[in-house]
């Protein structure tokens, strides 16, 4: 679910711009600050939003695993689709 950004959001929390109006409820296209979307499984569950590498994940290691990000300097990504417990495969946008 995309959301607007206040009015002085650090950038670290938005992850683009929609291309256009749009209203709660609608789809949106949004022009990301990100340059590729990977696969990943995190070791617990994970909000939607800015997310940290984790390393790989310990069952299954073709996969990279990744936690909330605390702050800005250690942002890998967002997490766009939120999991309800671990190892379930997610989508991050990485910057």
């Amino acid at each position: 679910e995309v959301v607007p950004a206040v009015s002085g959001e650090l950038n670290v929390n938005i992850i683009g711009y929609s291309v256009h109006n749009g209203t709660a409820g609608d789809e949106v296209t949004v022009a990301m600050k990100a340059y590729a979307l990977i696969y990943v499984k995190p070791a617990a569950a994970v909000n939607a939003g800015p997310v940290k590498y984790g390393g790989l994940n310990a069952g299954d290691n073709r996969f990279g695993s990744v936690t909330t990000a605390a702050d800005g300097t250690t942002l890998m990504g967002w997490c766009i689709a939120p999991t309800t417990g671990a190892n379930q495969l997610t989508l991050v946008a990485v910057i």
